[in-house]
């Protein structure tokens, strides 16, 4: 590689020549100035140029802006005493490739010779033309790379050590120390899939791809791509560099411009935290899905970091309880669809400025809802498919709007299979002494007085609650009363003794036992978290 110095002390012009050949590098010119420069360019023809800021004649950035007119320029590192963000800013903005400050540490030398040298390598790669044979053996070889990391976050492992063995043996090399995953989600998909055929579609992803990897490949970091459901993934490998990760945001802003511009639609770029260990990469993928869940809130065709959002995300906990669930089940039961979507819309809602635990909340939504209809006696698969379909379909919504469409139509479909049930359909009563039982289940309540409130004699009924619910009714009035005392000891400052009265029993000994009996621990190790 052959480097130019550009630097009007000749003591700092001197020392880092000495610097660079410790290091390895032979290839050195120096000059003292800009004009020098030129000139010196035009003879030895460098690889990359350090130059100063501050020289007489014709200074670094004026350097710089004359380089940057050649047909293939160097890549050009300012090296400065100046220590201002705002500096570098601006030398990056023009062209500058990284910006050293002075005095230059040897880790700082290596880690921006070792960028470069990616860089140059992969400039001269592009460059090369490649045979046949090795362009098909690389689209092999990338197809494979693909399918492992789709693998490894899938199957969610996180062993240090098994992943170190994944990444051997598929000859992928990672030289820097931090990692992290960015997701890459088409908004709109699925007007887009409608409109569109599938090989038009593979080959949208396949332009965002490289486009993708041109932009941040220029940065002469590492990134692999990788698919997963109907968004695109890759894994970034880059050293600790604050500018760095500066230059990496522009670069997704340009990537979101060029897929605008070119393709005509628009795109939302989510962004994990980095990490030091590939044992987290499932995690930086998860923050970044959540990251770009952002759109449904704030809109698309934009870059949503996890970090910069962390501080926004909400930690309460957005899941269908117990209660919540038996509401559900009682509005299929009595066919009272509205109800059904009001329930489900009221913690979408909820979660409007919460997008961190949407992912969590489709996935919740999606298991009720195959496990209520299964419990009825439907076999939900014929027609709604499995619950990662069902999680699926709900995750490629763009917008709050669309995915409240979306579960919608996805109770019309449920209530119209549930309505064609005779079972179901005529199962009325029982949803009525279910829900009389959910409404005073910590009153002193029997067998006898709710056979009473939906006239029917306590026998039948009996036998008819063992039938539809498959369990006796002291057995589940028991279970909820349980499952109410688990929520209030978990969520609120009542005491044992409180909750005990409050689900209704009317002795604490007994509460003691039943809980102890049914959950395997006493009520106050329960509330204390020892469990």
């Amino acid at each position: 590689m052959k480097i130019l110095i550009v630097e009007d002390e000749k003591l700092t012009r001197d020392s880092m020549e000495h610097d660079l050949k410790e290091l390895g590098y032979s290839l050195i010119n120096k000059a003292s100035d800009g004009i020098e420069a030129l000139e010196s360019i035009e003879d030895c023809k460098p690889d990359v140029i350090f130059a100063d800021v501050r020289m007489p004649r014709m200074d670094g950035l004026s350097l710089l802006n004359e380089v940057k007119q050649q047909v293939s320029p160097p890549i050009f590192v300012v090296v400065s005493s100046y220590d201002s963000f705002e500096y570098a800013k601006t030398a990056l903005e023009q062209g500058a490739f990284a910006y050293l400050l002075k005095p230059v540490e040897e880790n700082d030398l290596k880690s921006c010779l070792s960028r470069i040298e990616n860089r140059i390598i992969h400039d001269r790669t592009k460059a090369n033309r490649m045979t046949e044979a090795d362009h098909k053996a690389k689209k092999y070889l990338q197809l494979a790379k693909k399918q492992m990391l789709q693998h490894i976050i899938q199957e969610e492992i996180t062993d240090e050590a098994d992943l170190r063995e994944h990444f051997k043996a598929m000859d992928i090399s990672l030289p820097y120390d931090q990692i992290f995953i960015m997701t890459i989600s088409i908004d709109h998909f699925e007007q887009l899939i409608s409109r569109r055929s599938s090989s038009d579609i593979q080959l949208y992803k396949f332009c965002i791809e490289n486009i993708t990897l041109e932009l941040i490949e220029d940065l002469g970091v590492t990134i692999l791509p990788f698919e997963t459901d109907h968004d695109l993934g890759f894994l970034v490998n880059i050293p600790a560099n604050p500018v760095l990760e500066e230059q990496l945001m522009r670069a997704l802003d340009k990537i979101i411009e060029f897929t605008k511009d070119y393709l005509k639609f628009s795109i939302t770029v989510g962004v994990g935290e980095t990490f030091g260990e590939l044992s987290h990469i499932h995690k930086s993928y998860t923050q970044a899905r959540k990251a770009a869940m952002t759109r449904m809130t704030r809109g698309g065709n934009r870059a949503y970091s996890h970090k910069m959002l962390k501080s926004e995300f909400s930690t309460a906990s957005l899941v269908m309880n117990f209660e919540t669930e038996q509401q559900l089940q009682l509005c299929m039961e009595k066919c009272e669809k509205e109800a059904a979507k009001v329930i489900i819309h009221q913690f979408y809602q909820q979660a409007q400025e919460q997008s961190a635990n949407l992912l969590k909340l489709n996935f919740n939504v999606a298991v009720t809802l195959i496990k209520l209809l299964t419990r009825l006696g439907l076999n939900p698969e014929t027609f709604l498919g499995s619950e990662l379909k069902l999680y699926r379909q709900l995750n490629v919504c763009t917008s709050l709007e669309q995915l409240l469409l979306t579960v919608d139509e996805i109770l019309e479909i449920c209530f119209e299979q549930i309505g064609k049930n005779d079972k179901i359909w005529n199962n009325s009563v029982m949803a009525k002494a279910m829900e009389f039982i959910i409404r005073h289940y910590n009153e002193d309540i029997s067998l006898q007085s709710v056979s009473e409130h939906i006239s029917l004699s306590p026998a039948y009924l009996s036998k008819q609650f063992k039938k539809t619910y498959n369990q006796n009714f002291i057995e589940f009035l028991i279970q909820y009363r349980m499952e109410k005392a688990r929520e209030l000891l978990k969520s609120s400052t009542y005491t044992v003794n409180e909750v005990s009265v409050i689900v209704g029993f009317k002795d604490e000994k007994h509460f003691f036992r039943t809980f102890k009996k049914i959950t395997g621990v006493t009520p106050g190790a329960y509330k204390r978290g020892e469990i």
